[in-house]
């Protein structure tokens, strides 16, 4: 007799719950997407290093490097991207590969994803 008091008691509390939940919360969906989707997260992420790395660069470091930068992009005739595994890690190491035709040099950047 108790058991069947409690079935009819706790079942229709979870169903009213379930319909409560359906019909007056709003769906959260992913919760990763608040931040934005995975290209803007990756953004972000790659803008707050290198803010990072430039409050640590004095003035001339920075002037270096934007000149190596634009020299080098400048230069470049054609870029190439090769995906290569180092053995022993689970990361991939993505390599962009800068081929400047005119002194027939090639400036890797290499970069851990």
């Amino acid at each position: 007799m108790s058991f069947t008091l409690y079935f009819l008691l706790i079942i229709p509390l979870f169903v009213l719950f379930g319909v409560c939940k359906l019909c007056f919360f709003k769906k959260q969906g992913n919760k990763r997407d608040q931040f934005g989707t995975l290209q803007e997260r990756m953004k972000k992420k790659i803008m707050f290093g290198y803010a990072e790395l430039i409050k640590t660069m004095s003035h001339e470091d920075l002037q270096i490097l934007q000149q190596t930068y634009e020299n080098t992009i400048k230069n470049a005739q054609s870029i190439k991207v090769s995906g290569t595994k180092v053995e022993k890690q689970q990361k991939h190491s993505k390599k962009v590969i800068f081929v400047d035709d005119l002194d027939q040099q090639s400036t890797e950047a290499s970069n851990l994803i």
